[in-house]
C-alpha cells in the first residue's frame, strides 16, 4: 500500500500492493549498524556493484540495503535501495529531497509496476499481501542519497522536537503527555504493525485540516517591479496566533523567481512545524525574539537559534522547521523570502490528517489513544500565553 500527501490536493494516492509471485531470496541478514558504512575507495571507480551479494539490515517491519557513492562511486548521479516489507510492514511516514521512482518487484498493481513520488512530498508504503508483505525497489535522483539515513521521518522529528513545541502543535494540553508517550529519537525506519487492523484503520480515515478561504482576487493590468505590500492585492492569513501576509507571482507578476511573506506573531505564537517542497526560506527578524529549530533526518535536529531584531536564518527546502515568538508579552514580526515566486507549506497536522491514525500511532511507535488525542484543526499560526495585546504596526 502507497500513500502520498501532496500539496495540490487533500485527495491521498491509495495504492494496494498483493504479491503474486515468488519471494525475493534473502542472503543474509544483520542488525542495523550504529554507521553509515565507509566509502568506496574513489581511486579504484567500478561501473559494476555486486548489489544481490550485500548484506541485509533488518528491522521490526522488514528488510532494507541501499547503493549510493557510499559503495557504488560512478553511480554520483543516482542511488537506489532494496526493501522487503513484511506483512503489515510500514515505511513510516516520511519524505526527502531528491525524486522518487518506485518499481514492485513482488506484489500487484502488477509486478513490474512503478511509482514516481516528487521530492519532498510526504508518503507512506505499507505491506500489505498475508503472506509476503511488498518487495520494492527505488531510485532516487541524487547520488549520494540513502534513505535510512537521510529522509525526514515522522518519528524523528516528533520525538525529537521540544516536548512543548509538539504538546503545541497539537493542542495537547501538557508536555507530560508527549514524554510519556513518546521515546525521545526514535527512529521508526521500518516498524511493524498488525496487518488486520492496519487495513480496518485505512477504511477511517483521520481528521483532515478544513479547507482555507479562497485566496483574495486580483485584477493585474500591467506588470511593474514595484509593489505596494500595504495596499496592492495579497494574500493575508489571520489566526489567534497573529497573521500572515504573503505576496507571490500571482500578486507581484514581475516577482517570477522570488515571493515573501510579513509574519506577525502575538505573544508565545508558535508557526507550526513545516517544511516547504522546492524553496530555502531566508528569514529576516524585524522586531522581537524568536526561537527557530530545523530537523533534517535522524540525529539531525538543529539547536534552537534565538535570533532578535534584524538577525537572519535560513531554512533549506525539505528541511522541517518552527519558529516560535520567545516573549511571553511581545508580538514579534518577521520577513520570509523563498527562492520561487511561488512556494508551497506542508504543514505537519495536515499531512498526518490525511492518513488513518492506525499508521501515525505505528510511525511514533505509540498507541492509538494518544494520537486520536491530537488537534488536527491546528492553524499555521498557533496561539500560547497571555492573551495578546492590540495589535501594532511593526517598526523597522
Amino acid at each position: 500500500m502507497v500513500r502520498s500527501s501532496s500539496p495540490l490536493s487533500l485527495a491521498t494516492l491509495l495504492v494496494l500492493l498483493v504479491a503474486t509471485s515468488a519471494q525475493v531470496v534473502i542472503e543474509s541478514v544483520v542488525s542495523p549498524p550504529e554507521e553509515a558504512a565507509p566509502s568506496a575507495n574513489a581511486q579504484n571507480v567500478s561501473y559494476k556493484y555486486a548489489f544481490a551479494a550485500q548484506e541485509w539490515i533488518q528491522y521490526p517491519g522488514g528488510l532494507y540495503k541501499a547503493s549510493s557513492t557510499a559503495n557504488f562511486p560512478a553511480s554520483n548521479k543516482l542511488s537506489g535501495a532494496l526493501f522487503k516489507l513484511n506483512p503489515g510492514g510500514l515505511r513510516e511516514m516520511h519524505w526527502h529531497n531528491p525524486n522518487e521512482w518506485g518499481f514492485v518487484l513482488n506484489g500487484d498493481f502488477g509486478n513490474g509496476d512503478i511509482w514516481f513520488f516528487p521530492g519532498n512530498f510526504g508518503h507512506v508504503i505499507l505491506g500489505v499481501h498475508p503472506e509476503f508483505g511488498c518487495t520494492y525497489m527505488t531510485s532516487y535522483d541524487q547520488g549520494d542519497f540513502d534513505e535510512r539515513l537521510d529522509a525526514q521521518g515522522l518519528s524523528g522529528w516528533y520525538t525529537q522536537a521540544p516536548a512543548a513545541i509538539a504538546a503545541q502543535a497539537f493542542g495537547l494540553p501538557n508536555t507530560s503527555m508527549i514524554t510519556a508517550n513518546l521515546v525521545n529519537g526514535t527512529n521508526n525506519f521500518l516498524p511493524q504493525g498488525n496487518l488486520t487492523e492496519l487495513i480496518a484503520g485505512d477504511s477511517t480515515p483521520s481528521p483532515v485540516l478544513a479547507a482555507t478561504s479562497a485566496p483574495l482576487t486580483c485584477q493585474v493590468n500591467s506588470v511593474t517591479h514595484r509593489y505596494a505590500f500595504g495596499t496592492a492585492g495579497y494574500l493575508e492569513v489571520s489566526t489567534d496566533g497573529g497573521s500572515v501576509r504573503t505576496a507571490d507571482s500571482q500578486y507581484f507578476p514581475a516577482s517570477t523567481a522570488m515571493s515573501g511573506s510579513l509574519v506577525h506573531f502575538k505573544p508565545g505564537a508558535l508557526r507550526q512545524m513545516h517544511w516547504h517542497v522546492n524553496e530555502d526560506e531566508w528569514q529576516f527578524v524585524i522586531n522581537g525574539t524568536v526561537e527557530i529549530q530545523l530537523y533534517n533526518g535522524v540525529g539531525a535536529l538543529s539547536g534552537v537559534n534565538t535570533l532578535g531584531p534584524n538577525d537572519l536564518g535560513v531554512a533549506p527546502a525539505g528541511t522541517g522547521h518552527f519558529i516560535k515568538n520567545a516573549a511571553p508579552d511581545k508580538d514579534a514580526w518577521m520577513i520570509l523570502v523563498f527562492n520561487n515566486g511561488s512556494f508551497t507549506n506542508l504543514e505537519i497536522e495536515d499531512w498526518i490528517g490525511n492518513f488513518p491514525l492506525s499508521y501515525t500511532a505505528l510511525s511514533l511507535n505509540t498507541s492509538l489513544d494518544f494520537v486520536q488525542q491530537f488537534n488536527f484543526s491546528r492553524s499555521g499560526l498557533v496561539a500560547q500565553g497571555p492573551a495578546a495585546k492590540p495589535d501594532t504596526i511593526y517598526t523597522i
